[in-house]
């Protein structure tokens, strides 16, 4: 048998981590912002699979980290954080400028909102989307925010999404982080602005909340969380009573729904089909 080519291998290897991350990385669904199409994980794979153009890599020295960047950015998806709503009306329109601020902002192919990204109706798909919202959160190429009653940092004390307790993962999971108030106007100064520091320059040239100081201490203030913590969290390394703190300070709409929001917070979680999962108040 022909020894496989250092192409070959990394061709396989791609294609390879291709697969796993649609099928076990990704949401279970997704909206196409090209047409607003609610897709699967299937459709996604069918959508995508074809554009993954391995000869445009370099394969003199390649490492799986580019095999995997290049894969993700392949499936680029913004995620929505927000106080929940009806579907219709008002919220049917905030998911509308949702999309477009990830489309347009951000760059982005895809999106997630719990509004209509999640099959209530289903038990297994509900148990795992409980199971895995703090990596989706985290694995998202930026998290909006939307504070629909908010003008500027001044209304962080009495805006109720800093004391929901699903949005505590949603402020400290994901990398970067965007704050978007009354009409869709950034929460953060324009003289505040920052695209980002360090090495993400290059890898993320937009306006990341996570990169301002100005904006980390305005949150860490009404949240009591230190700013190195809502930077770049190694929750493991954090002690559990410092986690427990941010949690008791959030409420939860169902008192089952306090233990739910803490799975990703505390790296906790359930193996699968266990037991029925009945409806709950994500977001």
């Amino acid at each position: 048998m022909a020894q496989e080519s250092n192409e070959e291998r990394l061709r396989r290897v791609c294609l390879d981590y291709f697969d796993e991350y649609v099928f076990n990385q990704l949401p279970l669904y997704l909206i196409r912002l090209s047409d607003m199409e609610l897709l699967s994980r299937n459709d996604i794979w069918e959508d995508v699979r074809p554009l993954v153009d391995i000869p445009k890599l370099n394969y003199q020295g390649v490492l799986l980290e580019s095999c995997e960047e290049y894969v993700r950015n392949l499936v680029k998806s913004a995620i929505l954080s927000h106080r929940k709503t009806m579907p219709t009306g008002p919220g049917f329109e905030k998911l509308l400028e949702f999309c477009k601020k990830a489309r347009d902002d951000y760059g982005c192919a895809y999106a997630w909102s719990d509004t209509c990204c999640i099959n209530k109706e289903s038990s297994t798909e509900l148990e795992e989307a409980i199971r895995s919202m703090y990596r989706w959160y985290k694995d998202a190429y930026v998290c909006i925010v939307h504070l629909a009653q908010m003008s500027s940092i001044k209304d962080f004390p009495s805006e109720p999404w800093f004391t929901r307790g699903w949005t505590l993962q949603e402020l400290l999971a994901p990398r970067r982080l965007r704050l978007f108030g009354k009409d869709w106007r950034p929460i953060c100064p324009k003289k505040e602005d920052l695209s980002g520091d360090g090495d993400e320059v290059d890898s993320f040239p937009y306006p990341n909340d996570k990169r301002s100081g100005f904006m980390l201490m305005a949150i860490s203030q009404v949240t009591d969380t230190h700013v190195k913590h809502l930077r770049k969290p190694p929750l493991q390394s954090i002690s559990v009573y410092e986690r427990m703190k941010w949690a008791s300070q959030r409420q939860t709409t169902r008192v089952e729904d306090v233990a739910y929001s803490l799975f990703g917070i505390f790296d906790i979680s359930i193996p699968s089909h266990t037991e029925k999962v009945e409806e709950h108040s994500i977001g």
